[in-house]
């Protein structure tokens, strides 16, 4: 997975429909090519002119393929090939005509040209990625600077379409007043865009889901139908983890979540997986199965958990206390790390 805005993947999830604007019928055309690769399927992901995040297929022709329709405005996207690690990237796509080349199983190294805001993307990246390689920095400067990265880029962009975006994976890791301050300063109509009316709203609800606030209680039914709620778990610790049968960084992050369960299950620690608006039952059965986690309490989520821990990315996960109270937020695999260290704290 693109570790750049991993925070995001699963704004696949999200069906955010904007009132606030009839749709405008912008056309766009991507072409692109996968080097190492000449059959198969490629998968875009794409919010409609609604605004509601939309699957598109199209089968590869000697390694290229094409992909076109209507778009609002420059849109965060996401490609897709074959099931495996670095098959994913994360780009923005904006009205007009674009083209991509990809490497096979390294999606994430693209070269993109025709969207200016890509490019934009693209310069602040070329600021992160030297933060992430950077070996002797350690992993809590390290987060700290891509951080200071990202809100420099903001303030410094505030008419771009990434601003936003951006801001919307920071917002974890941001006091409320700095979020609110970084979301005013964007031009208006970015505010008023797709990711700039995800930011606003989730700035509001910041307050309520913090470390030290109750967990909301659930009430679903497992794999196993049986009844369940989270009120039940009260004296045990508990870890939700939000995630998707189509994710591909939750694969990823599943392993972390094994190896935790198996290191402190005995001690205390029950796993609620939560299958975050899943395409059907058989699919997330059968994904249930091919990650090999059927030792955990699983969920198919209808959106209305989702709604109640304001999930608007994939993998997310949520570390409850005995006495039902949210002491750990993690979102992406970047959180994966904070977890295990937050778990060894408390066992």
């Amino acid at each position: 997975m693109n570790k750049r805005l991993l925070w995001l993947l699963l704004s696949l999830a999200i069906s955010y429909i904007p009132s606030y604007a009839q749709p405008k019928q912008n056309t766009y055309t991507l072409t692109g090519e996968i080097i190492g690769r000449d059959t198969g399927i490629i998968i875009l992901w794409l919010p409609d002119t609604t605004g509601i995040w939309r699957k598109d297929t199209t089968l590869l022709n000697k390694g290229k393929f094409q992909f076109s329709g209507y778009i609002n405005e420059p849109s965060f996207a996401h490609l897709i090939g074959i099931p495996r690690k670095n098959n994913y990237s994360d780009f923005y796509l904006e009205a007009g005509k674009q083209h991509i080349l990809l490497q096979q199983d390294n999606f994430s190294s693209f070269k993109m040209t025709g969207s200016a805001s890509q490019q934009e993307a693209d310069s602040l990246y070329a600021l992160i990625n030297p933060i992430e390689k950077n070996q002797n920095l350690p992993d809590a400067s390290k987060q700290q600077a891509i951080i200071e990265s990202k809100i420099q880029f903001i303030k410094e962009h505030p008419s771009s379409y990434v601003s936003p975006t951006e801001l919307l994976g920071l917002l974890n890791n941001l006091p409320a007043s700095v979020a609110n301050e970084l979301f005013l300063s964007l031009d208006e109509k970015i505010k008023e865009s797709r990711a700039g009316n995800l930011c606003r709203d989730e700035i509001k609800k910041k307050n309520s889901l913090t470390i030290g606030s109750p967990a909301p209680d659930f009430q679903s039914f497992d794999s196993n139908k049986k009844q369940l709620s989270l009120i039940d778990y009260r004296g045990k610790y508990v870890l939700l983890d939000f995630w998707a049968s189509w994710c591909v960084p939750c694969i990823e992050s599943t392993k972390t979540v094994k190896q935790v369960f198996s290191l402190y299950h005995h001690r205390g620690l029950e796993v609620i997986a939560i299958a975050d608006d899943d395409r059907s039952k058989e699919a997330w059965r059968k994904a249930i199965i091919r990650d090999n986690s059927t030792e955990f309490i699983h969920v198919l989520n209808g959106n209305s958990i989702n709604d109640k821990y304001d999930i608007f990315a994939l993998p997310t996960k949520y570390l409850i206390n005995p006495e039902g109270r949210i002491i750990g937020i993690y979102i992406g695999t970047n959180g994966d790390i904070d977890l295990q260290n937050k778990l060894k704290e408390l066992f």
